[in-house]
């Protein structure tokens, strides 16, 4: 199957490349450097937003977690409009894909805060402190603790169940405990900061041992979880730090950084299998997705699908109109009824299901001298599985990594 796509200019006060087949019915700019259009296609008939950041806007972006946890009582979906309301955003739309348990699949970066790993192997777009954007496979990170006894241990992954005999590391952004089994060793960390989860390195002010799982993650505090010979790395490190004391380090390529898939461009081809017959792949469905131009701009590109007015796109669609907007590499967000435009708190575009979906994430515009967004409220639903097709990634991932999913996806109770 052929991807291809014609680019009419426009003038640049038009906000950029419009593709073939598409016209201009408003057009509005929501602050310096942030273009909003609004775009009609037919044959079928498509309704189209995107939001134009030029160079140098999107070091304001930010990935936002719904309910800002991953597990317990306090987390939940939350709709793209209230994450945007909590960023007081410029412009937002829906972030990454929900797995099974209503985990986030991929991995998230957040202001420099490392939020979790990746769930499975999943594109990323990870964007450098100036905002400058990249698309690819995995996280680049490293986040071990040491002590000037020499004792060193690595994290395998970060807020995720832990799985085998490895060893993970979780913050308070996991949730009130480590929701780890007995068969656990674990040491709790006391840093000498009141970060959820530092970045570079952090002194540890006192190391405890704990046995039996599920240890609390209070204030200040991460854990050091290790099961068979990650459970004896941690107690030796755990004697060690208590004697000698140790550091916590926590190292990232990215700044901010939200997963997708499938890679939709990469370098201005298609990065993905554009003949798979996955109706994820050839049905038309609503579309989230993000774009990179070779002029450094960014793009936030929304969709609507299921609707008399607007059929939605194929992936090889939708990719013809990320390249005839001028991106030369995009990634795919969460899609289908999670497919949402926010500007200044109110939707803009129809999502397919009569009204938002509460969703697991959104990536955020935040206005100049915006740090973070709020704190969330309490959830307003629990975290569940999807069910749409547009927010079921392909078959290889459903079916071929589907036990690693339940796992991934769970919240185990622990014993007791």
């Amino acid at each position: 199957m052929a991807v291809t796509a014609t680019v009419v200019a426009l003038p640049a006060r038009a906000g950029g490349p419009v593709p073939a087949g598409y016209r201009v019915v408003a057009q509005e700019t929501l602050e310096a450097g942030v273009h909003h259009l609004t775009l009609r296609g037919e044959q079928p008939a498509q309704n189209v937003h995107v939001a134009r950041l030029a160079p140098g806007v999107a070091n304001r972006l930010r990935p936002v977690l719904s309910s800002d946890v991953l597990t317990g009582p306090s987390s939940g979906p939350e709709t793209t409009s209230s994450m945007c309301a909590r960023a007081r955003c410029v412009v937002a739309v829906n972030g990454d894909f929900t797995g099974p348990g209503g985990a986030l699949v991929g991995s998230m970066i957040s202001a420099g805060e490392l939020v979790a790993t990746p769930g499975i192997p999943h594109v990323q777009l990870n964007l450098d402190a100036a905002g400058r954007g990249t698309v690819g496979e995995g996280l680049d990170f490293r986040v071990q603790v040491g002590s000037p006894g020499g004792q060193s241990v690595s994290a395998l992954r970060v807020n995720r169940p832990l799985i085998g005999d490895a060893v993970n590391l979780y913050s308070r952004r996991w949730g009130p405990s480590t929701l780890t089994d007995t068969t656990t060793t674990e040491v709790v960390l006391q840093l000498d900061s009141d970060q959820i989860l530092p970045r570079g390195t952090t002194q540890i002010r006192a190391a405890t041992l704990r046995s039996g799982g599920n240890s609390p993650i209070g204030p200040g505090q991460v854990v050091l979880s290790g099961r068979g010979a990650g459970a004896q790395a941690v107690a030796a490190f755990a004697q060690s730090a208590a004697q000698r004391g140790g550091s916590l380090l926590v190292q990232t390529a990215a700044t901010q950084s939200t997963g997708g898939s499938p890679h939709l461009l990469d370098k201005g081809r298609p990065g993905y299998p554009v003949a798979d017959p996955d109706p994820f792949v050839q049905g038309r469905h609503p579309r989230t997705m993000v774009g990179i131009t070779a002029a450094g701009e960014t793009l936030l590109v929304t969709v609507d699908g299921r609707q008399s007015g607007s059929a939605g796109l194929t992936l090889a669609e939708a990719t013809n109109l990320m390249a005839g907007l001028g991106a030369v590499d995009a990634v795919n967000l969460d899609g289908g009824g999670s497919t949402t435009f926010v500007t200044g708190g109110t939707v803009r575009n129809q999502p397919s299901d009569g009204g938002q979906r509460r969703v697991v994430s959104a990536l955020v515009l935040v206005p100049p001298g915006q740090a973070s967004p709020t704190p969330a409220g309490p959830p307003a639903a629990p975290r569940t599985a999807p069910t749409d097709p547009a927010s079921l990634l392909p078959d290889l991932v459903n079916t071929l990594l589907q036990p690693i999913l339940n796992l991934l996806g769970g919240q185990p109770q622990p014993v007791r």
